[in-house]
């Protein structure tokens, strides 16, 4: 492909590759501009679904907390209440909670 302008009669060469290659060329333009509009789009849909996940995470966090938190009040004022397995369920739980909750404390800091 010659890059400098030569004159064929009135046009150059440029102007008389464009105008053949028109339709090739604007299918390009086309292609890009619907890349970069599909990207745009992907990158809005990944952003809100980050979101989402965040206050999901949260409000994950915020239950198990509230979870735990009950599970201690019980096991504290009512735990004679309840059978020796159930005791040992309610500390097992106890303890899942708040291996659960640490583990994610520590992942948020890293």
């Amino acid at each position: 492909m010659i890059v400098c302008p030569l004159k064929v009669g009135k046009s150059t060469l440029r102007q008389v590759q464009a105008i053949r290659n028109g339709d090739d060329a604007l299918q390009t333009l086309f292609a890009t501009i619907t890349a970069v509009i599909n990207s745009r789009h992907a990158q809005e849909v990944t952003r809100q679904g980050q979101l989402v996940v965040s206050r999901v995470d949260r409000l994950a966090r915020i239950m198990a907390e509230s979870r735990l938190l009950e599970l201690e009040i019980t096991a504290t004022s009512f735990g004679p209440m309840f059978s020796p397995e159930q005791r040992e369920r309610m500390r097992k739980h106890i303890e899942s909670l708040q291996a659960l909750l640490k583990s994610e404390g520590e992942e948020a800091h890293e």
